[in-house]
């Protein structure tokens, strides 16, 4: 586990290697917990890009699972997961897939 994230100068950056320019569109899985009930929010920022707020669930030490559809150009990539308000969470792991087809 990594973190706690609570606010946007806590993150944590992924480095992804490769991308093909046949599949710009991939699935992304984060998986994380919280210590508390409480809500919050983090933010999610692809190769410097905009952030993109998402919820954090309360879990009080369970897991959830985020997941959203992410665009990644040829080659190199980063992904920035950061805290933003609220409950801060904890980052179990990551998984970036090409969808079937």
């Amino acid at each position: 586990m990594r973190g706690p994230y609570s606010t946007s100068s806590e993150y944590l950056v992924y480095t992804i290697t490769g991308a093909p320019a046949t599949a710009p569109n991939y699935k992304l899985a984060l998986r994380y917990q919280t210590s508390t009930q409480a809500a919050g929010v983090a933010s999610l920022i692809i190769n410097g890009g905009a952030p993109v707020d998402f919820p954090i669930e309360g879990t009080d030490g369970g897991k959830r699972t985020y997941n959203a559809m992410i665009s990644l150009t040829p080659g190199n990539n980063t992904i920035r997961i950061q805290g933003k308000s609220g409950a801060a969470f904890f980052q179990d792991y990551i998984i970036v897939t090409r969808p079937a087809g």
